[in-house]
């Protein structure tokens, strides 16, 4: 079977000064699993890689993480073609952007087993879950003196628990700019 490429979404490093790992060494841990191809996108755990098949490929790189740098990392893995599936079904197109407006990308371990009536209103700051397809949740928020990504992020685990990550959707399309270079 030919190798797909794929993007690993690791949760929480490099966030705010938390769990600080250089890239290097999440490359190396990677290429330690049998993937080709291996680069990082910015600092915060996205990584692009081939990968002959992703049947219980998270598994395999979190059990690599933890044997290359004595860390358990959760990780969550959509290919490159997924992504931009999602890009080009343009989630945030009824959204209304501005200056305090913040995009994300819930990457969620497995569809959730029921979805939320959207949109679905976040209770801890101005916001919402405006697109869920599968395992991929795009929420918008307003960013406020009363909350922000924080107050979304635990939203966010309070409806669908901890299996999973999210990145900005700026993010998102770096990590596509850069599957294509």
């Amino acid at each position: 079977m030919a190798p797909s490429y794929y993007v690993a979404f690791l949760r929480g490093i490099n966030v705010g000064g938390h769990r600080a790992i250089p890239m290097a060494d999440v490359r190396k841990a990677f290429s330690s699993a049998g993937c080709l191809r291996v680069r990082t996108v910015l600092a915060t755990g996205n990584v692009l890689f081939d990968a002959g098949s992703d049947d219980g490929l998270a598994e395999v790189l979190r059990k690599a993480l933890l044997s290359e740098l004595a860390l358990d990392i959760h990780v969550t893995v959509r290919s490159v073609e997924a992504l931009r599936q999602l890009v080009v079904a343009d989630p945030f197109a009824t959204v209304v952007v501005t200056a305090e407006t913040r995009l994300y990308l819930t990457l969620l371990d497995e569809p959730p087993p029921v979805s939320p009536i959207l949109p679905y209103s976040f209770s801890r700051c101005a916001g919402s879950i405006v697109f869920c397809r599968g395992a991929d949740v795009c929420s918008a928020i307003q960013l406020t003196a009363q909350g922000g990504t924080p107050e979304m992020m635990t939203d966010i685990e309070a409806l669908f628990g901890r299996g999973m990550t999210t990145r900005n959707w700026n993010t998102v399309a770096r990590i596509l700019k850069s599957a294509e270079a």
